[in-house]
């Protein structure tokens, strides 16, 4: 059976799924899937609310996750994956192959920006389980520059496909091989699914879903939806993976209960005028004492940063909350990295950014990859200041000034480096507190 969860945020959709895992837990194994950048969270709510024996019964999982446990028991996750690099190599090779048929594409495939945006649009057409065939099929019968381009897009992708098919795996073929993988493998019978913090699902995820729900004892879905004035198109998104989920579930034989919930808990007067009357036609100015939402005009980002600062260590001072209680969020956080870390540092508040970065981009790992590079590459330039500027190596930022000042008045590279020796009397350099230290053993 097939249960849709609705209701508005706040008013316990995710409370009721943990209610309900703690309750059958008794009688069958629960899991929870959720949005990858979510699961860490969820997990950690989930042991906060059923305890210790909350893992004999339950689990949370992301799809990623999903299919690394379905492989490992079902056999086929030992298959090398590509990593990004791979891709790009894959994607050259795929473009080589079929450069000699390619008429629009012919001279961009000459350039290496055009593999990265390649990926990204074969990323796409994947998780719409869009094939090469299909879009030479779709060009043979388009016409004109639209045909041609999708014509050599599906010359491309077909290469690719077909080298991927016969080596390492490309990692956004991941769920198509989970659906094909449990067509034969049962991982769901007799458990109860829950999904939880969605909005909508990619095709490929829809191929996973269709199986969980031939298999699974029952599925329960939740999504935010509202149905007041004027809201239609703040949850259209929501109606819209709703009748989806339906079409999937009457594919598969599956009946479905709808559950809308209503708030039963009491919350801020001044929060809940603002959820009523975001999104309303006719908003209602709010006259109440309830001054729990604050509007607070800054002309900067900087300023935005430093005034939120302030007003995090006001609450943890008087100790109404901890650190961990408090969320900073923003419609794009791209204005704000770079003076979050400064500015929050200087008010000693603990900061964690929930956003993907480079791991080759942090210190520790840049230090033992420039200090490779300097010794296969004959102590260049570049590869030395950028082992000596990661801040590990012993120099200060004035020292390392200082002596790259030194080495390109006197053009010191490769094996000057290492003589025995001064070069000139400028050779040393005296770092506060630890006396003279010539500069080629830094």
């Amino acid at each position: 059976m097939l249960r849709i969860v609705t209701g508005r945020a706040g008013y316990g959709k995710t409370t009721q799924v943990f209610r309900r895992m703690k309750m059958e837990g008794a009688h069958r194994p629960q899991l929870l899937l959720v949005p990858e950048q979510a699961s860490f969270e969820t997990e950690r709510r989930f042991c906060q609310e059923n305890g210790s024996r909350g893992g004999l019964y339950g689990e949370v999982l992301s799809f990623t996750r999903l299919e690394n446990r379905v492989l490992s028991l079902a056999g086929g996750g030992a298959r090398t994956v590509l990593d990004e690099g791979g891709r790009l190599l894959v994607m050259y090779a795929a473009l080589k192959a079929v450069s000699g048929n390619l008429t629009v594409y012919a001279m961009p495939s000459r350039k290496p920006e055009f593999l990265s945006s390649l990926l990204t649009t074969m990323d796409e057409l994947k998780s719409c389980r869009v094939t090469g065939a299909h879009l030479a099929q779709v060009g043979e019968e388009t016409e004109g520059l639209e045909g041609e381009k999708l014509r050599d897009l599906g010359l491309i992708f077909g290469a690719y496909e077909a080298m991927t098919a016969r080596g390492s795996l490309d990692p956004r073929d991941r769920l198509t091989r989970l659906a094909e993988k449990l067509k034969g493998y049962p991982y769901f019978k007799n458990k109860d699914v829950y999904l939880d913090g969605f909005t909508d699902f990619t095709p490929q995820q829809g191929l996973v879903l269709e199986q969980i729900l031939k298999q699974a004892h029952s599925v329960t879905l939740t999504l935010t939806y509202g149905e007041r004035e004027g809201e239609e198109g703040v949850f259209a998104p929501a109606q819209k993976t709703m009748a989806w989920v339906k079409r999937l579930a009457a594919r598969a034989g599956v009946p479905v209960e709808e559950e809308r919930l209503i708030c039963t808990h009491p919350r801020p007067e001044a929060l809940a005028h603002l959820e009523e009357n975001l999104f309303a036609p006719r908003k209602t100015p709010y006259e109440g004492e309830d001054r729990r939402v604050v509007l607070a005009n800054l002309p900067t980002p900087r300023e935005e940063v430093r005034w939120a600062a302030g007003e995090i260590r006001n609450l943890v001072r008087s100790g109404a909350v901890r650190y961990r209680d408090i969320a900073l969020s923003a419609r794009t956080m791209d204005r704000y990295w770079e003076h979050l870390e400064g500015i929050f540092s200087e008010y000693h508040i603990p900061l964690f950014q929930s956003d993907m970065t480079d791991i080759l981009q942090k210190p520790i790992f840049t230090l033992i990859t420039a200090a490779m590079d300097c010794v296969n590459g004959g102590y260049a330039y570049e590869d030395m200041f950028r082992y000596l500027k990661t801040g590990l190596a012993g120099l200060t930022p004035e020292e390392c000034d200082k002596l790259e000042n030194y080495v390109l008045t006197w053009n010191i590279w490769g094996s000057r480096w290492t003589i025995p020796g001064p070069c000139t009397p400028m050779a040393t350099i005296k770092p506060s507190g630890k006396g003279p230290r010539p500069f080629w053993r830094s």
